[in-house]
């Protein structure tokens, strides 16, 4: 009887449609205070990690040297490669942590990310070793390799949601604008403040944007566990008006700057 119960419960398992990844809750504006504050943290920790991987990229750069690969390399382009890999790791963990409790799978938003960071790092230094040799000004050399780093990380984020977000593409679009917010510090960064502002526009327009991808998403969902429709307006409301705020100020700041 044991063996025949247990047959039948494996054949259940078997047969029981799995669980799709979906959006549980919608954060509140104490979730979008905390995405802002990690995703910029995100920047100066991969500083501080840009070292060690440096030191775990230098043998490969040796041996590239030794086979005949590269003729040299500089220092400052290990250190550069070093803080990529960092940021990509440090960006993504930020991420993924303040959306497992709110996206089933996150972890593959994590892989997604690092993955997406550091393909479009390698093509974005593709590009621009290619076009340094072209008579291009360098904001614009900058604002190509920008959109080739918000448009590869946010298609790698798109595979993931795209499965149980209606509205996944526009993703991309959210992450090549905070991508390309970082073309408002110009040619120079003159003072810690404008520094500061620079550092929190992408988090706040990626927190922003994906506080309404959920949002939209759970309005169409209807899950047991979710909160009651007015309890969820009351909490996203401040979310809202935070991120408008926040993006509507730094047009201002920067033309008071300048």
């Amino acid at each position: 009887m044991k063996t025949e119960a247990s047959s039948f419960s494996t054949a259940d398992s078997q047969n029981a449609p799995s669980s799709p990844s979906k959006i549980t809750s919608v954060p509140d504006w104490r979730w979008f205070l905390r995405w802002i504050v990690l995703t910029t943290a995100a920047i100066p920790a991969a500083m501080l990690l840009a070292a060690p991987f440096a030191a775990i990229l230098l043998p490969i750069f040796n041996l590239g040297v030794d086979i005949g690969i590269i003729n040299s390399y500089d220092p400052g382009i290990l250190s550069l490669f070093g803080f990529f890999i960092g940021f990509s790791v440090t960006w993504s963990a930020a991420q993924w942590l303040l959306l497992r409790n709110y996206l089933s799978g996150a972890h593959r938003w994590f892989i997604a990310t690092v993955a997406g960071l550091l393909i479009s790092g390698i093509i974005a230094g593709a590009v621009a070793f290619i076009v340094s040799d072209v008579d291009l000004a360098s904001s614009w050399i900058l604002a190509i390799v920008l959109l080739l780093v918000g448009g590869a990380v946010g298609m790698a984020q798109w595979l993931i949601l795209r499965r149980f977000l209606p509205n996944a593409f526009w993703i991309v679009i959210i992450d090549i604008a905070a991508a390309c917010s970082l073309l408002l510090a110009g040619r120079s960064i003159t003072n810690f403040l404008e520094l500061f502002v620079i550092l929190i526009l992408p988090g706040t327009i990626t927190g922003t944007g994906i506080w309404w991808l959920m949002k939209k998403s759970l309005s169409n969902q209807e899950y047991a566990d979710v909160e009651p429709a007015a309890d969820v307006v009351k909490r996203s409301l401040p979310v809202k008006w935070i991120g408008i705020g926040v993006i509507a100020l730094i047009p201002t700041f920067f033309l008071c700057s300048w």
